[in-house]
């Protein structure tokens, strides 16, 4: 998704946790990203980190919008 001020990627954290600042590398692109800012569970006040069985938006930086949207 565009939202959020950028690219915005969806879904459920199964394990583990998430804050702000950390990378991620999107598979299969094998291309690294950081988290920007994090919305869980529907709320739509900004959250400093996520845990496994929160539903989450998660607004990046450094991937290339293109890879999805051509």
């Amino acid at each position: 998704d565009q939202g959020m001020g950028g690219t915005t990627i969806s879904g459920r954290i199964q394990t583990g946790n998430v804050a702000v600042g950390d990378t991620l590398m999107v598979m299969p692109l094998h291309e690294v990203c950081t988290i920007k800012t994090i919305h869980r569970n529907g709320v739509q006040v900004p959250t400093p980190y996520a845990l496994a069985g929160d539903n989450v938006d998660l607004a990046i930086t450094g991937l290339d919008p293109s890879l999805f949207f051509g």
